[in-house]
């Protein structure tokens, strides 16, 4: 469970930086039977993007790529004592995300080289897997994960 947590911090992250947290609600899904995991994003404007993970990397590497011809790559630090990814993208941006060494929930922190920042946390007592979100220019929402699915589901609403 504590990798699934790491896996999607790094991933609710990801999404913020590509645009989730100014572009609309919407879904993100695993794709089924898929040998590299990938996951999908759409918002409820037809926005997609898409995250994958590199399965044989040294070091947790992840790349994104979305509909607007945004794309960019996340990778986990090797020898860090919290988890703290390094991203880039296309567009010049770049920044870190990181797990706080000593909080009592699953809590991230994001930043990049314009200015924005934000926190991802984990709900310690929901019944389904929730994530709440925010950031410095106020916009916020939650992440749930879907019972009952087959493919897991995430629903992002703000």
């Amino acid at each position: 469970m504590k990798a699934l947590v790491r896996i999607l911090g790094v991933f609710f992250a990801i999404l913020f930086l590509v645009g989730v947290v100014t572009g609309q609600a919407g879904e993100l899904r695993r794709q089924p039977y898929s040998q590299t995991p990938t996951w999908n994003y759409t918002d409820n404007c037809g926005n997609s993007t898409t995250i994958r993970e590199h399965p044989y990397s040294m070091t947790p590497t992840y790349d994104w790529s979305d509909s607007q011809g945004h794309f960019g790559s996340c990778t986990q630090r090797p020898y860090s004592m919290t988890p703290t990814c390094d991203w880039n993208d296309n567009m010049g941006n770049n920044g870190t995300i990181s797990r706080r060494p000593y909080s009592m929930t699953p809590t991230y922190d994001w930043n990049d080289n314009r200015g924005n920042f934000g926190t991802i946390t984990e709900r310690p007592y929901s019944m389904t897997p929730t994530f709440d979100f925010n950031d410095n220019r106020g916009n916020f929402g939650t992440i749930q994960k879907r019972p009952y699915t087959l493919t897991p589901t995430w629903d992002v609403n703000k």
